[in-house]
Order: C-alpha cells, then sequence, then structure tokens
C-alpha cells in the first residue's frame, strides 16, 4: 500500500468510530490520495460533520468545492507575508473569511488551479455518454430539427458511461459551491445509450437526484446501445462489422474513422443527410425536442 492508502484507512477508522462531538484537525487530506478516492472519503466526511466538527486544511480544488457547498461550512483563506521586523524574515500568516459571493469563491478556486473556461456563458448543460453522439447533436441534429436550441444549450461528453455520474456530480458541485444552490437544477440533462447497465446508471441518478428537486425526465436514455445504430441506413452495413470488433481499442478507432466519414457525407449531401438522419435518428429528435419542452422555448 501506498502511504495515503495506510493514513485514509487510518482516518476511516476514526471517522466511522466517531459517534457525536468530536473534533477532527486534518492536514492537507489530499494527500497520496487518487481523486476518486478523495471524494468518496469527502463524502463520508460530510455525512459526519452532521453531529461533528471538522477543520481542515487543503490546497486542493477538489477538497475545496466538495466540502466547501455543504450548509455551514466556512472557508478561510491563509496567506502569508514575509517582512522585515524584530525577527529577521519572519512570516506573518493573515487569515481571511471567504464570503458566500460567487465571485470571491471564484477567485479561491482560481487560486488552487481550477479552470473555468466558460462555464457561466451556458444557460443550459447536455450531458451525453460519447464524444460520437455529441458532436452529431450539437454540429447537426439541433441545427437541423430544433433550431430553437442552437446557442441555448452546451454539449458536453463523459467520454463512457462509467464518467457520466461522476462528471455530472462534480458539476453540479462546482455551481452549488459558487453560488449556495443548484443553479443548473432542471436546467441540465443526461442521455445515456440504451442498455441495462447505462438503465441503472440512469435510475440511480433519478433516484439520487430527485430528492432534491430535480425532475425525473432529466435523466434519459436512448433506445439503441451503441449511437452509431443511428446513422443512416448506408452506414449500417459498416456499423455492423465494426460493433462485432472485440478489441477495445480497434473497436473506437474504428468508430471514429466511421464517423469521420459521415461527416464528410453529411458535408456533400446536405440536404440528403437531413433527410436521411431525420428517419435514422428519430429516437434523438424526439429525446431532444422534448428537451425544447422543458425549456419552454
Amino acid at each position: 500500500m501506498g502511504e495515503g492508502v495506510a493514513n485514509m484507512l487510518g482516518l476511516i477508522t476514526h471517522l466511522c468510530i466517531a459517534k457525536k462531538s468530536k473534533i477532527f484537525l486534518i492536514e492537507e487530506i489530499e494527500n497520496d490520495i487518487h481523486p476518486k478516492a478523495l471524494k468518496a472519503l469527502l463524502k463520508l466526511i460530510a455525512e459526519k460533520a452532521l453531529s461533528n466538527q471538522f477543520f481542515i486544511s487543503t490546497h486542493s480544488n477538489i477538497v475545496m468545492k466538495y466540502l466547501g457547498a455543504e450548509p455551514n461550512a466556512k472557508i478561510f483563506n491563509v496567506t502569508n507575508d514575509l517582512r522585515d521586523g524584530a525577527i529577521s524574515n519572519l512570516a506573518l500568516s493573515q487569515i481571511k473569511e471567504v464570503s458566500n459571493e460567487p465571485e470571491e469563491r471564484r477567485k479561491v478556486l482560481e487560486d488552487l488551479g481550477y479552470e473555468f473556461y466558460d462555464f457561466d456563458l451556458w444557460s443550459n448543460w447536455l450531458f451525453l455518454e460519447e464524444s460520437s453522439a455529441e458532436i452529431l447533436i450539437r454540429d447537426y441534429l439541433i441545427q437541423w430539427f430544433i433550431p430553437t436550441l442552437f446557442g441555448k444549450i452546451r454539449t458536453f461528453s463523459a467520454n463512457g458511461k462509467s464518467n457520466l455520474s461522476p462528471k455530472f456530480d462534480d458539476f453540479n458541485r462546482l455551481f452549488v459551491f459558487l453560488h449556495l444552490q443548484a443553479t443548473y437544477k432542471n436546467k441540465a440533462w443526461v442521455l445515456i445509450d440504451g442498455g441495462v447497465e447505462e438503465a441503472k446508471i440512469i435510475q440511480t441518478m433519478k433516484e439520487t437526484y430527485s430528492k432534491s428537486g430535480w425532475n425525473e425526465s432529466n435523466f434519459a436514455q436512448f433506445k439503441e446501445h451503441d449511437f452509431e445504430l443511428y446513422y443512416p441506413s448506408k452506414f449500417q452495413a459498416q456499423v455492423t462489422e465494426i460493433l462485432a470488433i472485440k478489441n477495445t481499442t480497434e473497436r473506437r478507432e474504428a468508430k471514429k474513422s466511421l464517423l469521420e466519414e459521415v461527416k464528410n457525407w453529411i458535408k456533400d449531401n446536405q440536404e440528403l443527410a437531413k433527410s436521411e438522419f431525420e428517419k435514422s435518428a428519430a429516437d434523438v429528435i424526439e429525446k431532444l425536442k422534448s428537451i425544447e419542452e422543458q425549456m419552454n422555448i
């Protein structure tokens, strides 16, 4: 075991036996811990904070974002200034409570290395499982069939079903941290491929988020398990061959090549492509129209 795992195991033991009114002093909890394990540990701390008190120092934007979004959490920014004085080169520390204003909280995260890009420029979000789905929905299907969504919803690919729920959770926590409320509640949608495992993911997300006021309709599945099955009929022979490939890396590369072929075909046959996709991707278009209705555009 790495040192971080051993330290985490000891802390988890203390957390499990801490029933009530304990005080925990933890320095840089993020050290030597994998980010996924760190998030699980922070979730446990948040649960235990209901009956115990925690003082935690950190240089991690993950810790800041997760715990800073908890109700009644207080954030303090500690800086030090090297000054001349009676004691040579004495570093004087200053502590300041970070207010609940979004701009001040944003500044703290940026100081810890979090890059925001253009998060605040979009009023609605659509999370998808794969990049092929995102590209075709973003660049073609929305513009062709639901143009009212164009420029009003940001699409995002999680690059795999296992990443979808964690990335959506991180997204939601970020804005809860900044605004102390779920800024995008019922303004973000998740569409995942068909399948038994995918159905379990969606059902878990529905159960988790509906407790805090999210509509279950914001979490849905496509009928098909592979988005390539929504390509026009002229590509379906290639799709069948690609889906039969056992090697994951080879199949991924083959899908990527086919997507480029589809994009080039669309470029050269705009009207035909629109007509063909209207039939082959009817399920996808229906889901997007449902989002349009929920946005009340």
